[in-house]
């Protein structure tokens, strides 16, 4: 998610971004890459102009065709999620690459046990995606109210506060669900695939890369809110967030490079 920092930047909302991702629908079909479904979907996107798409049923390159345009999300905090689910979509794989292998058959509690949670992990983070460029899209509708009288000003300071705290939570879960993922990394050094270990140290990479950009992401918007007590508690939790998940990437990337 991209801090607001200037009135130019609302007028970008939830229809440019449906307009954008029109266009690269529409230039992906122009070079025969989309058939069927695609070009129903590009239809449907046209008729349903002003609502989002879901940026999750976007191909990998219609979501990097709207990440890379000047629409100032999703941006940041879209990409740690992603992130953060890739990292669980590696764990779920090593595990299933080591359950029912004789080998490893003394773990198989954990190894089923990882499995069902990378699994909830990475389903919670890729909805997320969409989730943090909503609550960028909270922030910036607030921003629109109308301040003609002081009641007007009253409740626009109050939608943007409430906005700008939604703009923190949703990056902070990200963080955590990363955090959980990390803990999973962490749990299958040893016990897993072998021939995997390369996946593991790259799911433990992906998911600090989620954890580490969606703190930054808490941390451009705190300095906009007001409330000095959740400024607070939110900072402890960043900065324990930020501890944990490190040593727990580092303690990973340790057994990885020294067994690959």
């Amino acid at each position: 998610m991209t801090k607001v920092k200037s009135r130019d930047c609302f007028s970008s909302d939830a229809n440019l971004i449906n307009r954008l991702i029109t266009d690269a629908i529409d230039d992906l079909i122009s070079r025969n890459s989309l058939r069927g479904a695609e070009k129903k979907a590009k239809r449907k996107n046209k008729r349903n102009v002003g609502r989002l798409p879901m940026l999750v049923k976007l191909s990998i390159e219609e979501f990097s065709r709207v990440l890379g345009s000047n629409a100032p999300a999703p941006g940041g905090g879209s990409v740690a999620a992603l992130s953060g689910a890739l990292g669980a979509d590696l764990v779920s794989m090593v595990c299933r690459l080591s359950i029912g292998r004789k080998e490893y058959e003394q773990f198989n509690s954990t190894l089923t046990e990882c499995l069902e949670k990378s699994v909830a992990l990475s389903s919670g983070l890729l909805k997320r995606i969409d989730l943090d460029t909503e609550a960028f899209n909270g922030v910036m509708a607030a921003f629109k109210l109308p301040k003609e009288t002081d009641e007007d000003k009253k409740a626009r300071t109050a939608a943007i506060q409430s906005g700008y705290k939604e703009a923190v939570q949703s990056p902070l879960g990200i963080a955590k669900e990363c955090r959980d993922v990390l803990h999973l990394t962490h749990k299958l050094i040893g016990k897993s695939n072998s021939n995997a270990l390369s996946d593991l140290g790259v799911a433990s990479q992906q998911a600090f890369a989620g954890l580490e950009g969606a703190i930054m992401n808490v941390e451009i918007n705190i300095p906009s809110i007001k409330d000095e007590d959740f400024k607070s508690k939110t900072s402890s939790q960043i900065s324990a967030l930020l501890e944990e998940g490190r040593k727990l990437k580092d303690n990973v990337y340790k057994y990885v490079s020294e067994n690959i």
